[in-house]
């Protein structure tokens, strides 16, 4: 006798009411068992009252809950690493799974069916860690979201492998940005709808573009290199303590308006 699993595909089976977003389970009628039902699928539950007398001759009444669903868990057959549930909606069709003759059921996706499909979000972890017996979330797995409800994409990272930094990307198409973070105080944003790009790191350095303005900001230095540069400004404005202009043989200085407030100026 050849020893065979008793988890086994039950039928083909037609979803009766959209799955709510964070769940697994759906309802769903197995069209394989009940070939000859007739109108739209649906979850509608259906009640049958009763009335009758008992071996007494006592009139009694009763009803009974009736639906040609089926509850069914979301089994990630070849779905490695996936764990939110495809969001079907009704009228997709699935494969139902059932252990031996247990009321226990199971789905798995036929056909992803994009005339049907709406929003959807989708979550992919991956483990990033190798202690063992651990419960897996943020903190300690790489995860990926994608999600046309929420308008969002998120790419993670975690440092429970010894890793110094966790990276945060967000792709915002809700509010119109785009932003990547680590853990240790840099940043850096691109908003479409403001046109303001800024990346600041964790000493409050600061590159900003906002509309129409440039600004550059730092504690310590700004340095810059480069064979020739070149200003063109209705006015220049220098407001320091020092001025020095070093190794060259001509300074000229030509506009509208230049204004230079500073203690001490030199040309070396």
């Amino acid at each position: 006798m050849v020893n065979v699993s008793k988890l086994h595909v039950y039928s083909l089976a037609i979803v009766a009411a959209n799955k709510a977003l964070t769940s697994k389970i759906i309802e769903a009628t197995p069209i394989e068992h009940l070939p000859m039902l007739n109108g739209e699928l649906t979850d509608n539950v259906a009640q049958y009252k009763t009335a009758s007398k008992d071996a007494g001759g006592k009139s009694y009444a009763g009803s009974v809950s009736t639906t040609v669903t089926v509850k069914a868990t979301w089994l990630p057959l070849g779905g490695s690493n996936r764990i939110t549930a495809p969001d079907v909606r009704r009228g997709e069709t699935v494969v139902l799974y059932r252990f031996a003759d247990s009321d226990e059921f199971f789905w798995v996706t036929l056909i992803d069916d994009f005339s049907l499909r709406k929003l959807e979000t989708v979550v992919f972890a991956f483990s990033g860690t190798k202690v063992e017996g651990v419960k897996m979330d943020a903190s300690n797995t790489y995860f990926l979201e994608i999600s046309t409800h929420s308008k969002m994409i998120h790419l993670h990272t975690s440092k429970a492998n010894g890793e110094p930094y966790s990276y945060d990307i967000q792709l915002n198409t809700a509010e119109g940005f785009l932003q990547i973070q680590d853990d240790d105080g840099n940043f850096f944003k691109f908003d479409s709808a403001d046109r303001h790009i800024v990346m600041v790191n964790r000493d409050q350095s600061k590159v900003e573009i906002n509309k129409t303005i440039i600004n550059f900001e730092s504690s310590d230095e700004i340095n810059m290199k480069t064979r020739k540069l070149t200003q063109t400004a209705q006015d220049v404005v220098t407001n320091a303590s020092n001025v020095s202009v070093i190794g060259s043989s001509q300074v000229r200085v030509s506009g509208g308006n230049f204004e230079l407030a500073t203690q001490t100026s030199s040309v070396i």
